[in-house]
């Protein structure tokens, strides 16, 4: 007995899979010669281009909780992908660890402070730039090995 549903699922796969071969094939070279990114290797970031990163975070602009790499770029003159790149190939990180680092050392600072023992550990997740306690949480742990709240209670 044939089994027609798979015959068909066969067939239908087949004819899908040539007619994607005959529509891409012709402009694949074009999209290859458009895309020289894809085949080159990402160029190694110059001292001024790290410079404009480190000058655009002295800025504080990662207390914007809404922040996101787009507006970053816009600060640094650069487009996305090149700060994306410049983030991994010379901080050996992703923007979102990198901008984290920043918030987590600005809380650091609130809380090693003696004049903010009563805010409490939201406030300082929220006047470092987190959106939420539990990303500062997560973030705070990752990057110092403690909870905010170990932390905290280890400065005083």
């Amino acid at each position: 007995m044939i089994d027609l549903p798979l015959i068909m699922l066969i067939v239908f796969g087949f004819l899908y899979t040539s007619l994607a071969v005959l529509v891409f094939y012709p402009v694949l070279p074009w999209f290859i010669r458009s895309s020289p990114q894809l085949l080159s290797p990402p160029v190694k970031p110059s001292e001024n281009e790290v410079a404009k990163l480190t000058q655009a975070m002295s800025s504080q602009c990662y207390l914007d909780p809404d922040l996101n790499l787009h507006d970053f770029a816009k600060l640094t003159k650069l487009g996305e992908r090149r700060v994306s790149e410049i983030i991994r190939l010379h901080f050996k990180t992703n923007y979102c660890d990198y901008v984290a680092a920043y918030r987590v050392n600005h809380a650091k600072s609130l809380m090693s402070n003696r004049k903010n023992l009563s805010l409490s550990l939201l406030n300082i997740a929220l006047l470092s730039g987190f959106n939420s306690k539990s990303s500062f949480n997560l973030q705070f742990k990752k990057q110092v090995g403690l909870t905010p709240s170990q932390y905290r209670h280890g400065q005083h």
